[in-house]
């Protein structure tokens, strides 16, 4: 196959490309008052509460904020919670909580829902038969996420699943 970019070109651009990432998620937000602005201002928090999280200030300046569930107490002060807390700083900043659902099932302590995982996997595991509320992996007795060894895929079908997550 032939190459119409030399590798000096594509290392170019690639260096160039990441500098400009760099520049992109370094730079702190810039804040306009909300009658001028063009564009809505959004960012995104997903992973741990501890890991690049800007103050409550900084953080309620975004029009729009989507975060994991995990973050109730990320930003909270003065016995508000997070939402609370950054609702007083910005009384429009829409707060779009992200969440696994009901077709996973978190087995970290930080994560378990209801009885906990021991407690699923002895009545509604492996061995329960039609009142399994698990998915079953190829190799293994539960289908579990390579990337994320903590979550594991549930039946969403089986009825008494959905009244017990809902």
């Amino acid at each position: 196959m032939k190459s119409y970019v030399s590798k000096n070109q594509a290392s170019r651009f690639v260096a160039g490309f990441v500098a400009a990432m760099a520049v992109v998620v370094a730079a702190p937000p810039v804040v306009q008052a909300r009658t001028e602005k063009f564009i809505p201002t959004f960012t995104i928090k997903y992973c741990s509460p501890s890991a690049g999280l800007l103050s409550p200030e900084e953080t309620a300046r975004f029009d729009l904020l989507v975060v994991s569930s995990s973050h109730y107490q990320s930003w909270s002060e003065n016995g508000l919670n997070s939402w609370r807390t950054l609702k007083q700083y910005n009384p429009d900043i829409i707060i779009v909580l992200y969440h696994l659902g009901p077709s996973e099932y978190n087995t970290a302590t930080w994560g378990e829902m209801g009885q906990g995982w021991d407690w699923m996997k002895a009545n509604h595991g492996a061995e329960a038969g039609t009142n399994r509320w698990t998915e079953s992996g190829y190799l293994y007795d539960y289908l579990v996420n390579a990337s994320y060894s903590n979550e594991r895929l549930m039946y969403v079908g089986q009825a008494d699943w959905q009244t017990y997550w809902y």
